[in-house]
């Protein structure tokens, strides 16, 4: 997941997030996903900004975790990696910025 327009520095915490949250045991078992979400939202909310991205792979269940979260598909794209293609939904969600 990234920051819309994000720094180098909110790269750590994505890179977190996706190698936790990607694991879908964790999301079924222990519900961290909406504790990881909420996170995120917060840490970007923090740092002012008002949405949040993340690709995940058309065929991969997560995908309705995202939709019941309240993201939307924004682009369907095909990334090449070396002798594959890796067939993703760019997913957005906005959030309200902190008063």
């Amino acid at each position: 997941m990234k920051l819309s327009d994000s720094t180098e520095s909110d790269e750590g915490i994505a890179d977190y997030y996706e190698e936790v949250l990607g694991r879908r045991w964790l999301l079924s078992k222990r519900k961290i996903g909406k504790q990881l979400i909420s996170f995120v939202e917060k840490h970007a909310q923090a740092r002012g900004y008002t949405e949040v991205e993340l690709n995940v792979n058309r065929r991969n269940p997560a995908y309705y975790f995202y939709l019941k979260s309240g993201f939307k598909v924004h682009q369907e794209i095909n990334i090449p990696y070396h002798a594959y293609v890796l067939d993703d939904y760019i997913m957005r969600k906005t959030i309200s910025l902190q008063n």
